[in-house]
């Protein structure tokens, strides 16, 4: 019987965690990403929102970036959004900052998760901006939303991470290697531990003064780092080297010239050696 995420244990991961302040679980949702887009709007200009989390043990109509559609069979994978007031993330940033805050501490906490859950023998990495792999295929990724409500900004911080999905609940037509807990280690996980690990680890990075800690962590763990890189930008795809993460998030790439670029989101894929 695979293990799934569950009211109870939503409540028991969030105990102790400071960053969680109000909780809304749903056995099924078509997003969580646009439940909390649509709590924000309902709520008014004057709700307090910071630090509410929405879990879904399945989603009809997931996401994640450029549209593309986010599948899991029902009660197989972790997916939550995670919504913030940029006034009170990380002692008060303004939006953009705090989004480039989230966007790093984000990937970080679920790559940190993913490692402590499969072990030293599965390597967890980075894929910049926002994916999370295990052995080279993706098994988690995160979407980054900064909305507005008469003039207030809500960052609302999605992650869907596989758990316990078996090989073939995969689509052929991924486009890329896909993995869960459960294909890389052999065995099933409890989704409410990973939970559990992801907030805590957002907890300890978002607080003021730690962007240049978070990115130098994010360096680390980002397998983009190093690898020769091609990014699309608005005039067509660039090649270049992967340097580092700058402390405010962005991919500092170098192309064939010499010139240095501060990448802030695109698609960016991994040339293959030779």
């Amino acid at each position: 019987m695979t293990r799934r995420v569950t009211r109870e244990a939503v409540q028991r991961a969030v105990a102790g965690v400071a960053l969680v302040r109000r909780v809304y679980y749903f056995d099924e949702l078509s997003s969580t990403s646009d439940w909390a887009r649509d709590l924000a709007i309902r709520s008014g200009p004057d709700a307090d929102l910071h630090g509410t989390l929405i879990v879904a043990a399945h989603q009809t109509a997931g996401r994640g970036r450029h549209g593309r559609r986010w599948f899991a069979p029902p009660g197989t994978a972790l997916l939550l959004t995670l919504m913030f007031d940029p006034a009170r993330t990380a002692g008060g940033l303004p939006p953009d900052e705090a989004a480039g805050l989230v966007a790093m501490a984000g990937p970080v906490a679920v790559c940190e998760a993913l490692a402590k859950a499969a072990g030293p023998a599965v390597n967890a990495r980075i894929k910049w901006p926002n994916d999370v792999m295990l052995g080279g295929a993706k098994a988690a990724g995160l979407l980054i939303e900064l909305s507005a409500v008469a003039r207030r900004f809500f960052i609302n911080l999605g992650i869907g991470v596989n758990v316990n999905q078996p090989s073939d609940a995969f689509p052929p037509d991924l486009g890329q290697p896909a993995a869960s807990l459960l294909t890389a280690t052999g065995r099933q996980h409890d989704p409410g531990s990973v939970l559990e690990a992801i907030l805590k680890g957002l907890d300890r990075y978002l607080i003021p003064g730690e962007s240049a800690r978070v990115a130098a962590r994010m360096t680390l763990l980002c397998d983009t780092v190093g690898k020769t890189v091609e990014i699309r930008t608005a005039d067509g795809w660039m090649t270049g080297t992967a340097l580092a993460i700058t402390d405010a998030g962005a991919l500092v790439v170098r192309d064939g010239t010499g010139r240095l670029f501060e990448i802030h989101s695109a698609e960016v894929r991994h040339c293959r050696p030779g």
